[in-house]
């Protein structure tokens, strides 16, 4: 009888969690998003703020905003690997390249931007209580109380 019921009303819905994959040059990982991001704002060296918008002058004309993005670069490149668990490629051992380890990051990024955008309420949250103007506190705290 039962077969008969879950046939008819189908497989159990799978469950979405909320993980991160990413490739981390020979399989597809998952991490816990809170915990990356938290490992990434504490990381001893990179700064989230910093880092990651510094990447972008390495095309500078100017010799020291170059050098001063490459090693951004490489800040960057050291946390993310940390991080996430990546080994870096050599032509003897698979892993993702700087530029694909900087990739993990922009898509992280993105992945935590979409997440932020398609979130609904959890199902403890509640309603937000109306909020009662001061004056009418006032009013009812300083009337007589009739018996």
């Amino acid at each position: 009888m039962f077969r008969m019921w879950s046939r008819v009303f189908g497989k159990k819905p799978e469950r979405r969690r909320d993980v991160y994959e990413y490739w981390d040059g020979e399989e597809v990982r998952a991490i816990d998003p809170l915990a990356a991001y938290r490992a990434l704002l504490a990381h001893p060296v990179f700064d989230w703020d910093v880092h990651p918008a510094m990447i972008d002058n390495m095309d500078s004309g100017d010799d020291s905003i170059r050098k001063e993005a490459i090693a951004a670069s490489e800040v960057t490149t050291a946390a993310v690997r940390d991080v996430f668990g990546l080994k870096p490629w050599t032509d003897i051992q698979p892993g993702l390249t700087e530029a694909e380890t900087i990739t993990v990051l922009i898509q992280f990024v993105d992945w935590l931007v979409g997440q932020k955008k398609n979130t609904n309420p959890s199902l403890t949250s509640q309603e937000p209580t109306e909020q009662i103007p001061s004056e009418t506190v006032s009013q009812t705290e300083s009337s007589p109380t009739s018996a």
